[in-house]
């Protein structure tokens, strides 16, 4: 399927025919001219032609510079998303060892996220939460695990490292905003984990 040039292709478009019609005229086009005139050897471009020139280079480097954003952005919350994930897994993993429930916690404080993993019957240290990227927030419109009061999300596996208690997904956004978003689900009470962009 053909993808829709965008406003920026057909503006580069107009510009490049214009650039052409100036260089190769067809022969029909041209002045005549008398046989005694000796031919004027043309140097250089005209300031139309270099305006032409300017602007289509304008276009391809802020085609090229979104993109690149666009690239860093979703690197971004992929690493997000990959660290959550890590942080449930483990969650599940000390649930099996300990023999005791335990859980992944996702917090904000001043403006950045930061998760833990600690035994379901008592609070995580200070220095036990690890930040996440402070470009990337949680897009709470688009996440539905639990959430206690104080505001935090939570993953909470028992002894045998099933889902004890709501399923749901943990979604990651950029602070700015944009479409782009990655999400970690917990689908399953058996405990089945899953990334996934179509959040």
């Amino acid at each position: 399927m053909v993808k829709p040039i965008g406003k920026a292709g057909i503006l580069m478009a107009s510009l490049y025919q214009e650039f052409m019609k100036m260089h190769y005229r067809p022969a029909f086009y041209r002045r005549a001219r008398p046989d005694h005139q000796s031919p004027q050897v043309r140097n250089g471009f005209t300031t139309l032609e270099l305006l032409v020139v300017v602007v289509m280079a304008g276009s391809l480097m802020t085609i090229a510079a979104l993109s690149w954003i666009s690239f860093l952005n979703a690197r971004t919350l992929s690493q997000a998303q990959d660290q959550a994930l890590q942080l449930i897994r483990q969650g599940q993993a000390e649930a099996i060892r300990h023999k005791i429930p335990w859980q992944a916690t996702f917090r904000e404080v001043n403006h950045q996220w930061q998760g833990t993993t600690h035994n379901a019957d008592s609070l995580p240290s200070e220095g036990a939460w690890i930040p996440f990227n402070p470009t990337t927030t949680v897009d709470r419109t688009r996440s539905n695990l639990y959430r206690s009061s104080n505001g935090y999300y939570r993953v909470q596996f028992d002894h045998h490292g099933r889902v004890n208690g709501q399923l749901g997904k943990l979604t990651f956004m950029n602070i700015r905003g944009g479409r782009t978003k990655r999400c970690v689900v917990v689908s399953t009470l058996l405990g089945a984990l899953r990334k996934s962009s179509q959040c």
